[in-house]
């Protein structure tokens, strides 16, 4: 009797997923196997040019398909996590796992600023008390999270959603020599962002208290990178990744969060 159960158990498991998918691919707003051709499409892209946030690359292959509404699978996407093509990528391919041909060979790498938003982070109220910031806890709207990178913990606060948040990276013992190397904070910018090759990137330096602000940009380019180095040599600092059209606002933030 209890075989005869757990059978009619499982038999009801697989009708229900299998009720699910016909549901997902009866919702699709365009044929599934553009769906395969698409993620191929934005791996090759992705992988020549970083993501610029955007749905760029998804809007150029739906008009070269000559997509019937692209507003609709715009839609559709970002109801599944796809806000912009690594997202498109990152999130929705998955849904798609009962598709052979989805599966990418070569998976797109994601730069920094992308794996600090993608990857999945763990909310947490305090720091350890190696962190020798003038707060344990952080007040609103700043949220502390914590992520397992090469079996370590790393420590995140955040300031917003999605792609246009504010993530600052908390951070110990800043390698004192890497200040008078010239050229080590604009090298720290691309290896975040992942552009070899950018225009007008310019450093500036704040001094705010008792800490030191050197900030890295370009009118070029979206991303911001900020590095907040205590002048009291204390171990705790912050690296931060926000964007053009809000590090001012951001930078009032990190100041008020700094005063304790």
């Amino acid at each position: 009797m209890e075989i005869t159960e757990k059978k009619k158990c499982k038999e009801a498991r697989k009708v229900l997923a299998q009720k699910e998918l016909n549901n997902f691919r009866a919702s699709l707003p365009m044929e599934e196997k553009y769906f395969s051709e698409l993620f191929h499409y934005l791996e090759k892209t992705l992988q020549k040019t970083p993501c610029d946030h955007t749905l760029r690359g998804t809007t150029h292959f739906l008009t070269e398909k000559k997509a019937s509404d692209p507003e609709k699978v715009i839609t559709w996407l970002a109801s599944h996590g796809g806000y912009c093509d690594c997202e498109v990528l990152y999130n929705v391919e998955e849904w798609f796992d009962y598709l052979e041909d989805t599966y990418c060979k070569a998976p797109i790498e994601l730069n920094t600023i992308e794996k600090n938003i993608l990857e999945k982070k763990k909310k947490i109220n305090e720091l350890p008390p190696e962190f020798d910031f003038p707060f344990s806890s952080v007040p609103a709207p700043w949220k502390l999270s914590q992520k397992e990178v090469q079996g370590k913990p790393e420590y995140l606060l955040q300031l917003g959603k999605g792609f246009n948040a504010c993530i600052a990276m908390l951070k110990l013992d800043f390698p004192k020599e890497k200040l008078s190397e010239e050229g080590y904070f604009l090298s720290q910018w691309k290896a975040f962002t992942g552009i070899k090759s950018p225009k007008g990137l310019e450093q500036e330096i704040m001094e705010v208290g008792a800490y030191q602000y050197i900030i890295v940009k370009s009118k070029e380019y979206t991303p911001v990178i900020i590095f907040v180095l205590s002048k009291e040599n204390k171990r705790g600092y912050l690296v931060v990744q926000t964007e053009l059209t809000r590090y001012k606002n951001d930078l009032k933030e990190i100041e008020r969060l700094l005063r304790g």
